[in-house]
């Protein structure tokens, strides 16, 4: 199993890489989609992505790959170790993955920006929750700890 923690912990060895479009590489530049393909490597898996995609991929191509490699969580709900998928910017589609992690007991999100111009971590706020459309797991993530009061 993936422990949730390594998962951030990983991503986190990718802040400040610059942002490079289809980019796969700390040294090069990543891409958002690079970014979960890079962590997910060193984690051991292997996914792939499209050959070749827009700046602004079109939603079921994003959507698609997710559906084929991640586990779906239902509903939205954000969770250590995650893979969130949101709405782009320049069209209203699925375009932009992060990586839920957590700091100071805030929930955060590790992506690959192109408007910052490199991986980075900040707290999710109400601009990135409204653009929030689903949630996955990495294949083998350890279960959340189920509270005992329900």
């Amino acid at each position: 199993m993936i422990d949730r923690q390594h998962i951030v912990d990983t991503a986190r060895t990718w802040i400040d890489a610059r942002y490079r479009h289809q980019g796969r590489s700390k040294e090069r530049g990543v891409d958002c989609v690079g970014l979960i393909i890079g962590v997910g490597a060193e984690l051991g898996l292997q996914l792939i992505a499209p050959d070749f995609y827009a700046e602004s991929p079109s939603s079921n191509l994003v959507l698609r790959y997710a559906d084929q490699q991640l586990e779906p969580i239902p509903g939205k709900e954000l969770a250590l170790g995650r893979v969130a998928i949101l709405w782009g910017f320049d069209r209203n589609e699925a375009q932009h993955l992060a990586i839920v992690g957590e700091h100071a007991g805030r929930q955060t999100m590790i992506h690959s920006f192109s408007k910052a111009g490199k991986v980075l971590e900040h707290s999710w706020d109400a601009f990135w929750m409204k653009r929030l459309v689903r949630v996955y797991e990495y294949p083998g993530t350890t279960p959340l700890e189920v509270s005992p009061y329900g």
